[in-house]
């Protein structure tokens, strides 16, 4: 990374408060200067609890112009257990009663070519996106694999090289399966990147992102050109990085 994270170290509750206040932090600053909220979500045991927790704890009011998005998606059908807005649903568009007109899925029509093509259309006509134009969201939370993956950007595959189209298709086939991602310039556009990392088996993950930018390391390559990083670690998942009764640092601290 060229711009310095915010590294956040909290106990797994603490760190999901954090990100709480994060959300919104961010929810009132683009209400305030734009009139709505852009948020892009990823799938994952640890965000379902986060999504949980903003829905029982941000108020009514806020979510009248907040418009949900995605990450990321896997190509498999509505029920299918392993699509992410499933979770999105039940742990915090249930929950908050948004309107149909404030959630903006990943399509599904058995084509990932169409699915593809329908997604980056939606955002284009959301941002009013000129050619060329990459949406800015106002905030995207983020995950990171034990392989330095993020999004659906998995490491020395040719999706991270793309810089002219804000949606990928991923060809992973069996057992991953084929995937549907927001491209790097689009996470590169935000106004501001949370991921959220817990466990310590992604401690060596986590080290390598916070050295230099690779390939090999996909979430290391989110660098936003006028926005900003934050990470939310627990202990274990921090590891070298975590002292005791320093909390907040980041990673030159």
């Amino acid at each position: 990374m060229t711009t310095n994270p915010r590294l956040i170290v909290e106990k797994r509750q603490s760190l999901l408060e954090v990100g709480v206040r994060l959300w919104q932090e961010n929810c009132l600053a683009a209400l305030n200067s734009r009139g709505r909220f852009s948020v892009a979500l990823s799938g994952g045991t640890t965000p379902a609890d986060f999504y949980e927790l903003v829905a029982e704890r941000l108020e009514a009011s806020l979510w009248e112009e907040t418009h949900l998005f995605q990450v990321d998606e896997r190509q498999v059908p509505p029920a299918h257990s392993r699509r992410n807005w499933g979770m999105i649903r039940r742990a915090l568009v249930d929950r908050v009663g948004l309107a149909p007109g404030n959630l903006h899925p990943v399509p599904w029509n058995g084509s990932l070519v169409k699915a593809v093509r329908e997604y980056e259309e939606s955002l284009r006509f959301f941002f009013n996106l000129a050619a060329g134009e990459m949406p800015r969201f106002d905030l995207v939370v983020l995950g990171l694999g034990v392989d330095g993956h993020t999004a659906s950007l998995f490491p020395g595959r040719p999706e991270l090289d793309l810089r002219d189209r804000a949606v990928a298709g991923v060809l992973l086939g069996e057992p991953l399966l084929d995937r549907i991602t927001l491209s790097l310039p689009v996470l590169n556009q935000a106004r501001r990147v949370v991921f959220l990392i817990t466990g310590a088996g992604k401690a060596p993950a986590v080290e390598k992102f916070l050295g230099e930018k690779s390939r090999l390391i996909p979430g290391s390559l989110v660098d936003p050109v006028e926005g900003e990083v934050v990470c939310l670690l627990d202990p274990p998942a921090a590891g070298r990085f975590f002292a005791p009764g320093n909390k907040e640092k980041t990673e030159n601290s």
